[in-house]
């Protein structure tokens, strides 16, 4: 076959295949959208829920405690090598020649003062005694292209892939102070140990995460997988929601961004009502088996990320005034597509939800300190951060 012709023959074949999905997607879940991959997340890893599809045993509400709210430690401004308390919108990263100079011999004469205004990271590589910086200067070569050449495109990403099974998984931090192996007094506030949280879950530990849907990598005007832009499939989606937080009462994560850009936040509760049924439906593209149609709106519950000036708080923001501005919630509508017995087969999203949808939920695994030497002195920090609650 000639280039010439193999090119015409791929571009024919990835036309077609994209147009069918557009057609098919609302036909029962595909392989990714499978229910059954949430089975094991969050307190099921060990022992994996027994998923009910059955429409009419679900749950209609529940809510769990709200996950707490952080920064998602923005890669323009330096991720958590970020000094913020400096207030610079655009992120304080420490020098080379910064970090060189705080020595052992000058950070034991440094004023507590100064010691507090360090980045996370650099706080932690002096709790650690670790006076070459490891964490700290990883996190500058890590955010360096972005910091250097922050643009609209790019002042999204961050390590909101951390902070929300962090949040998750870990009670919210308060302030500790803690002395080194060479005596040096290391002040972390909650701020601090909230990032090194987010870090360790999102960058630092290589637990398996559980995913239903995939992230769309297209722009909104130029969809060219829509199988991924219109993921999560809703009939997923519902049955995800019904089982883990409903009866199991486990918090997920979700992107609530359906194109490009990857927002991740903690999802903690939801509600749904019926707003009509069909017992004799004629959509063209429903599941196979489809016996009934139920339109359903549903109500998320979800933590925002923290406002730019609004990081550096020194103590949790649980049970505080301050931390309803971050506790959100969004309505969603969608078509389930039921068999003769009940159960979800899968569905479809309907009106301005088509556009406006979760790309994916999903779900990192908790992870351990102690499988890391380098990790291991987080777990004193954070114990040492959440004793006096």
């Amino acid at each position: 076959m000639s280039l010439h012709y193999y090119s015409y023959f791929k571009f024919l074949t990835v036309t077609l295949t994209l147009a069918y999905s557009s057609l098919s997607f609302a036909e029962a879940w595909n392989r990714i959208n499978n229910p059954e991959r949430m089975a094991y997340a969050g307190k099921f890893s060990e022992h994996k829920i027994d998923l009910d599809y059955n429409f009419s045993h679900g749950i209609p509400s529940a809510e769990v405690t709200a996950p707490w709210a952080d920064s998602f430690w923005a890669t323009y401004q330096g991720g958590i090598a970020n000094r913020y308390q400096y207030g610079n919108i655009n992120g304080v990263v420490p020098s080379k020649a910064e970090l060189q100079q705080n020595s052992l011999k000058k950070l034991q004469t440094l004023p507590t003062e100064e010691l507090q205004k360090l980045s996370p990271a650099e706080k932690y590589d002096i709790y650690c005694c670790n006076y070459n910086y490891p964490l700290t200067n990883s996190e500058i070569k890590r955010t360096y292209a972005t910091h250097q050449h922050p643009t609209e495109q790019n002042k999204w990403t961050g390590l909101c892939h951390g902070w929300a099974p962090a949040s998750i998984h870990f009670q919210e931090p308060d302030c500790t102070t803690l002395s080194n192996k060479d005596g040096i007094q290391v002040p972390f506030n909650s701020t601090d140990v909230k990032a090194l949280l987010d870090y360790f879950q999102g960058q630092g530990c290589k637990e398996n995460t559980c995913t239903v849907g995939a992230r769309c990598k297209d722009d909104p005007k130029h969809i060219r997988n829509w199988d991924a832009y219109l993921d999560v499939n809703p009939g997923t989606m519902h049955v995800v929601l019904t089982n883990l937080l409903g009866r199991g009462k486990q918090a997920l994560a979700f992107d609530k961004d359906p194109a490009k850009e990857v927002w991740n936040q903690p999802l903690y509760g939801y509600s749904f009502q019926v707003l009509s049924e069909d017992n004799n439906p004629t959509y063209k593209h429903r599941a196979r088996g489809t016996a009934k149609e139920v339109s359903v709106r549903l109500n998320l519950k979800w933590v925002d990320d923290l406002d730019e000036d609004e990081i550096g708080g020194d103590h949790p923001y649980a049970n505080t005034e301050r931390v309803k501005k971050y506790l959100l919630n969004t309505d969603y509508e969608y078509i389930l597509e039921l068999d003769a017995k009940g159960n979800i087969l899968g569905g479809r999203w309907i009106g301005k939800s088509i556009n406006d949808h979760p790309d994916f939920i999903w779900l990192k695994q908790k992870g351990v300190f102690s499988k890391s030497s380098f990790w291991k002195p987080l777990e004193t920090i954070y114990e040492s951060s959440i004793k006096k609650q």
